[in-house]
């Protein structure tokens, strides 16, 4: 993979948290699925965290989280069973995963199309879905070919991903 496509703006207003080491002292403070933010801790989440946002301008993260549909449908089955098991009451953590988890466990499956509108309207709620026709896209080349190394052979297949998945959180 040597680019990949972007909005000139993203529209969910979501960062990427990179920590510091002070964070390892934290002993309640965590990243949540997504690694958008720090945590103070779970029983109390929306306390300020000491961390610094770094603007846009002075770092670019190669964040590209639609890939396939068998990536996407994977990535949306193990993202909402595990927000899930983890129990976490703040409904707004993963409420993308559970949208996008209720149209696959409706039947619906993935399409080209679905796909684009998801790539355009990342991580915003449905109802506030942009058309894709209004999105213009710009090719965003990466400063060295890109290769996925923590992927497994068998995590190219949805179904392989989650059953090994739902095993690990069964206890297997």
């Amino acid at each position: 993979m040597n680019s990949a496509q972007r909005l000139p703006q993203d529209g969910s207003g979501l960062h990427k948290a990179v920590v510091a080491q002070h964070f390892l002292a934290a002993a309640d403070a965590f990243v949540p699925m997504g690694n958008h933010r720090v945590y103070a801790s779970d029983s109390d989440p929306d306390l300020p965290s000491p961390h610094a946002r770094i603007p846009a301008e002075a770092l670019a993260v190669a964040h590209v989280p639609i890939r396939s549909a068998e990536q996407l449908t994977a990535k949306i089955a193990v993202g909402r069973l595990a927000h899930l098991s983890a129990k976490r009451g703040n409904p707004a953590l993963s409420f993308h995963w559970g949208e996008a988890y209720a149209a696959l466990e409706a039947g619906d499956r993935l399409t080209v199309a679905e796909l684009e509108a998801m790539a355009a309207n990342y991580s915003v709620p449905r109802t506030q879905w942009s058309p894709v026709e209004r999105s213009t896209w710009i090719d965003e080349p990466f400063l060295a070919n890109i290769k996925l190394i923590y992927t497994r052979p068998n995590q190219r297949d949805a179904l392989a991903t989650i059953l090994t998945f739902a095993q690990r959180l069964a206890g297997g």
